[in-house]
């Protein structure tokens, strides 16, 4: 579990290849249940944030922000519009989460 994940953590390879970097919050446990608060604030998932027990999927919520954020350009829980990039992100978000997915 890298629980880290974020574009500041990636890496390209000399033939291309993309490789993780920055393992300073990974675990690597027989028990993949974990109920620590760490990582980047734009990346983590509800039940991190929500002090849940969690488990290895909050890599594959971070791999969905960071997804969003190369469509759409911008992190997707900010208190913003998709300037300029509003069809891209109605594709990404969906008409009916793009208000949950952004600040009051």
């Amino acid at each position: 579990m890298h629980r880290d994940i974020k574009p500041e953590n990636l890496l390209l390879g000399l033939s291309g290849e993309v490789k993780i970097g920055d393992f300073g919050w990974s675990v690597h446990a027989p028990s993949d249940r974990r109920t620590t608060m760490c990582g980047t604030l734009d990346y983590l998932p509800p039940e991190m944030v929500e002090g849940r027990v969690h488990n290895k999927l909050v890599d594959n919520w971070a791999l969905g922000v960071l997804c969003y954020e190369f469509v759409c350009g911008g992190a997707p829980f900010e208190d913003r519009q998709c300037d300029g990039h509003q069809g891209e992100c109605g594709l990404v978000a969906g008409e009916r989460t793009r208000g949950w997915m952004q600040s009051p």
